[in-house]
């Protein structure tokens, strides 16, 4: 964990001090060693901002559970700024932003979730955040239809569905697909829909969601004329 190795860093660098200030000094070489490049500092700098992120993480626990909400957020915030890659980060900050369930929390939650998609392409986590967001919660804000709400939140839950198939755990996969199909559902865009949840059969066979969900979308076939019933 990165805190380990943050509190080792510490710990060795105390001690590092503390012998240049007792052992004497060394002449300095005729050939000094080269000095730090840009990468080695920037390596260093994300580095020590990473550990700093993970402190105010736990540090942003003690405010949760006192309820103190406006903390927890700040905190969060500062987190993200140290370390964008930090995908839970953006999730507990946008529920508990639009947790407020005012007009502009939900604006600044979207804008949260947009902000660390972009930060993090690969996520399947935080647009299937977003994309739920809007499918349950967008359409109470703004007065949306059920089949509105569903059609903003599209596009995000496709982008995780995507992404999720780059190598999230198959329940977890299948779970964000089911989300998808629902919502192509919701949208009145059927055979989408139906498309999507036979898309989750074909990596995942007998997902009992997917099975029930084709059943109700999927028309009867009835028989031919020339068949026997």
């Amino acid at each position: 964990m990165r805190l380990a190795v943050v509190a080792l860093q510490i710990v060795l660098f105390g001690c590092a001090a503390c012998a240049q200030t007792v052992a004497p000094q060394p002449a300095q070489p005729a050939h000094p060693a080269q000095a730090p490049t840009l990468q080695d500092a920037e390596q260093a700098y994300s580095a020590v901002s990473n550990s700093v992120a993970d402190l105010l993480w736990v540090r942003s626990d003690y405010y949760y559970h006192s309820g103190e909400w406006d903390s927890v957020i700040a905190l969060y915030y500062r987190v993200i700024d140290l370390d964008p890659t930090f995908a839970e980060a953006y999730v507990n900050c946008a529920f508990l932003i639009w947790s407020r369930k005012t007009p502009q929390a939900y604006k600044e939650a979207v804008a949260l979730y947009d902000r660390g998609i972009k930060a993090n392409p690969n996520s399947w986590v935080i647009p299937l955040e977003c994309g739920q967001f809007l499918v349950d919660h967008m359409r109470l804000a703004k007065k949306m239809t059920e089949a509105q709400a569903a059609k903003a939140g599209i596009p995000y839950l496709r982008l995780a569905a995507q992404n999720a198939d780059k190598g999230a755990p198959l329940e977890k996969r299948a779970a964000v697909w089911r989300a998808l199909g629902h919502a192509l559902r919701r949208a009145g865009q059927t055979e989408a829909a139906v498309r999507t949840f036979k898309r989750v059969l074909e990596f995942n066979p007998g997902d009992a969601v997917a099975l029930k969900e084709l059943s109700k979308l999927e028309p009867q076939q009835s028989p031919g004329r020339g068949e026997s019933k």
